[in-house]
């Protein structure tokens, strides 16, 4: 019994790599020399499915970035984490995705 435990906790069990850290990202223009305010701790992620075997696609961390900007309402994130996360059952299905967290910014109203 302790065997098939032990068995179906590997075969259940996902992962998480971490990928990249920067210190600014964005996929939106940007003039820095503008004033900027923190919004606080964002977050974003691009997943792709898989079923039975076939993947649904290939998740992209610019669509990650894209999602955590666009949500937010944000111009830039600093102090960036990019992990990829993948949960497989074999024969049913599954995920891989990337999740990008950071601070975000946007432009203080008014200035330009």
């Amino acid at each position: 019994m302790k065997n098939i435990l032990l068995l179906s906790l590997i075969v259940l069990s996902g992962c998480s790599q971490n990928v990249a850290n920067f210190a600014l990202v964005s996929t939106k223009s940007s003039n820095l020399n503008n004033k900027y305010e923190s919004i606080g701790q964002i977050d974003g992620v691009d997943i792709a499915y898989i079923v039975v075997v076939l993947p649904l696609g290939t998740p992209r961390i610019d669509k990650a970035v894209n999602n955590a900007l666009f949500t937010n309402n944000a111009d830039y994130i600093t102090n960036t984490t990019i992990n990829i996360e993948s949960f497989y059952f074999p024969y049913v299905g599954g995920y891989s995705r990337y999740k990008v967290k950071g601070e975000g910014w946007r432009i203080v109203d008014g200035a330009v």
